[in-house]
């Protein structure tokens, strides 16, 4: 039987000017300065330290280009999801993260940082800190980047990551604002639905690294997760999906 997921978080009234560049370039110098720790660090593991900083380079260019367009105007058919001032870079959100099989349940604390979000591309990017983590001796710290459902760059199916159109139904039909839209997408997909004034925002969110810990956290990332973003008043509900986990 598969683990059920969640997370329920809360937008933490502050905000933070450290950006998405800033906080790559901090990771590249810790993860380049591990190399230099200790000079008999092992050949693999100095090669999994480069190209982890390799990939973070790639993803903080991936964010500044879109940083770089984002706000330029574009002829759309499909309007761009509400302008959500509670969505944005900076904002931090604070709640619990909840694990349920049937070994046993666990619950822990959660906080999610944006630091980069292009309503226009239906990008966005973050971290993850998971607190009190079984197995694991530090909080576990993940980058994700997610997809904005808006019927233009990304609609309610996924079509990869293993989730069938069955297992995105099911999984959406989870969140209560889902349903009003229920009977549009199954007529056409939601391909002519509006969501620029919909009170709600539907995310995926796929964490795509470690940042401070290994593989063996005792945490997996090959899922992803189905999100809801409230607009009034800034809560994030979201569900895990993964197939392999069990």
């Amino acid at each position: 039987m598969a683990q059920a997921i969640t997370i329920d978080l809360n937008l933490r009234r502050w905000r933070s000017d450290f950006t998405l560049y800033e906080y790559l370039e901090c990771n590249i110098g810790i993860f380049l300065c591990r190399l230099w720790e200790d000079p008999q660090t092992e050949a693999a593991n100095r090669n999994r330290l480069y190209r982890k900083a390799s990939s973070f380079l790639v993803a903080g260019d991936l964010a500044r280009r879109r940083y770089r367009d984002a706000g330029q105007e574009t002829n759309s058919v499909h309007p761009s999801p509400p302008s959500c001032s509670l969505l944005s870079a900076g904002r931090c959100f604070a709640g619990t993260q909840n694990v349920s099989s049937m070994q046993k349940d666990e619950a822990w604390k959660v906080n999610v940082r944006i630091h980069g979000c292009d309503l226009e591309q239906g990008y966005l990017c973050g971290t993850m800190e998971a607190l009190n983590v079984p197995l694991a001796d530090t909080p576990v710290v993940t980058f994700w980047e997610g997809e904005i459902v808006d019927a233009k760059n990304y609609t309610f199916f996924t079509g990869k990551w293993e989730a069938s159109p069955e297992d995105d139904i099911r999984h959406w039909s989870k969140f209560p604002s889902f349903t009003p839209l229920l009977s549009q997408i199954e007529t056409d997909g939601g391909k002519s639905l509006d969501l620029s004034n919909y009170p709600h925002i539907f995310m995926r969110w796929k964490e795509q690294y470690f940042v401070n810990v290994g593989v063996d956290c005792g945490l997996t990332i090959a899922g992803f997760y189905y999100v809801c973003f409230s607009c009034s008043d800034g809560s994030i509900s979201g569900f895990y999906y993964d197939p392999s986990s069990s």
